[in-house]
């Protein structure tokens, strides 16, 4: 499946929801030790500088929101 940052212009191919976050995680300015540690920080900064909620309890959840909130 394709994945697109629309703010970024960065797309990616990944197999699924997880395999996409560890990629946003490998390409973020911080460096993060797993997936739920990057999912918390992201959506932490999205909701401070854009106001947007983002459940974070699973990288399925997580991408799910991204793609209605941010879209």
């Amino acid at each position: 499946m394709k994945y697109t940052l629309l703010n970024r212009r960065k797309s990616t191919f990944a197999k699924n929801h997880s395999d996409f976050v560890t990629w946003m995680r490998k390409n973020d300015l911080q460096v993060f030790e797993n997936n739920q540690e990057f999912i918390s920080a992201y959506s932490h900064r999205k909701f401070l500088f854009e106001k947007i909620e983002l459940n974070g309890e699973n990288e399925h959840d997580f991408v799910e929101d991204l793609q209605k909130k941010t879209s």
